[in-house]
């Protein structure tokens, strides 16, 4: 089986993209777009930076050196879980838990994941698409350039078409598509 293959019942959509191709701001203009369809979104990204949500020496740093295996950080808006994580990261578990009560989950990144997607593209900051363009689980290809002759059969989007985008991806949810 695939990796990724075995991702939940809620359908998943990845955006993928190089770095700097646009695709955080894809994913922030079509969750509110999204969202006036109706549709309830969670979305998960996927970082290669360090973040760290305890500050030294505060009471869930000095919990987790004390040897807890795992620590739940309460805010009045959010609730953060810091544990081990086993490398790569579960997608499937993270899928389980950001699509409880959802009716989408958008990802931005893991695009070694053979996982529906959407790819952002700019010749600026990468010569080609990252994606195959014969791969059956592309939907679109958003760019405002003319891509590559073998990208020419893919469906092409401009990026500031939010709503085209939104719609191409409802379509995608309503066949049922939600088995990669």
């Amino acid at each position: 089986m695939a990796r990724g293959a075995a991702i939940a019942m809620t359908p998943v959509l990845t955006i993928v993209g190089a770095s700097g191709s646009g695709k955080t701001t894809l994913m922030e203009r079509l969750i509110p777009e999204l969202r006036s369809q109706a549709l309830v979104v969670a979305a998960i990204k996927h970082t290669h930076h360090d973040v760290d949500l305890e500050e030294p020496h505060k009471d869930s740093w000095r919990f987790r050196e004390a040897g807890a295996e795992r620590v739940i950080l309460v805010t009045r808006r959010w609730r953060f879980t810091v544990e081990p994580m086993p490398e790569p990261p579960d997608l499937g578990e993270l899928v389980a838990t950001a699509g409880l009560g959802v009716d989408l989950v958008l990802i931005e990144g893991f695009k070694r994941f053979e996982l529906p997607a959407i790819e952002v593209w700019r010749s600026a900051v990468s010569e080609r698409p990252q994606r195959a363009a014969d791969d059956p689980r592309l939907l679109a290809l958003v760019t405002e350039e003319e891509p590559p002759a073998d990208w020419r059969a893919v469906p092409r989007l401009p990026p500031e078409d939010t709503a085209g985008i939104a719609n191409r991806i409802r379509a995608w949810r309503d066949a049922g598509r939600l088995r990669v």
